[in-house]
């Protein structure tokens, strides 16, 4: 299901912002997006999150407005350095194009400890609104389940009863699978969706009659309904 949210945190000198965004897909991926790279921090990142968020796209962006680094001079480079020397040392190119020179020192156990707890928040706050947007759908679909229903009453012949009968019953295993507490939905309802669309089909095959017909082409426009609504869900 698809799904934003976005958090922040200050604490311990540490001023982090996390956005999540989930996006309809098969199976699992992450792509991470972490500013500035702290090392082993996305490893960490990945395996949190491959706990938490399962069957989606997921598009996470981290951003450190301060992340309580200490620069660190490397100090026998520094020596062999020409500078001019005072109480104000001067370089002739900036210092921190000199390889090797300054290196950012960062506090890592306390940026993940932190981070930790941000990404929680952010994972908690994205399940319920991915689960909001899913009763959302779920709610549509059932709705499009009444429209064909009602299609159906409008079509009255002995000869495409059976295709009326299939309908009748790939709707109630439809609305089966909308109202259980577990999924997966979105693949067994396209499934269904898809079975509907072929006995309307054939129902318009199998009459001269307009308004038969054009009672099929209502289902099969909230048949393509539900199975585009149904990829929204997992």
């Amino acid at each position: 299901m698809t799904g934003a949210t976005s958090v922040s945190i200050k604490e311990s000198g540490i001023y982090c912002k996390a956005e999540i965004i989930s996006l309809n897909s098969k199976g699992s991926e992450f792509k991470v997006f972490i500013n500035p790279e702290i090392p082993g921090i996305e490893v960490k990142v990945r395996e949190f999150l491959n706990k938490y968020l399962k069957d989606g796209k997921f598009i996470i962006k981290i951003n450190f407005v301060d992340t309580g680094f200490k620069l660190k001079i490397n100090t026998k480079l520094f020596k062999s350095l020409k500078v001019n020397k005072g109480s104000n040392f001067l370089f002739a190119i900036d210092p921190f194009k000199i390889p090797g020179l300054i290196n950012f020192v960062y506090p890592e156990k306390k940026i993940w400890k932190i981070l930790r707890k941000l990404l929680k928040e952010a994972v908690f706050e994205l399940e319920k609104r991915r689960l909001k947007e899913g009763e959302e759908i779920k709610r549509a679909i059932l709705k499009e389940i009444e429209k064909i229903k009602s299609s159906l009453k409008e079509i009255d012949s002995s000869k495409i009863n059976e295709e009326v009968i299939k309908i009748k019953s790939h709707l109630k295993n439809i609305a089966d699978i909308v109202r259980a507490k577990r999924g997966p939905w979105g693949k067994r309802i396209d499934f269904y969706g898809q079975e509907i669309l072929k006995e309307a089909n054939t129902i318009t095959q199998k009459t001269a009659d307009l308004s038969v017909v054009n009672s099929a082409i209502k289902v099969k426009e909230c048949a393509d309904n539900i199975r585009e609504l149904s990829r929204n869900l997992v």
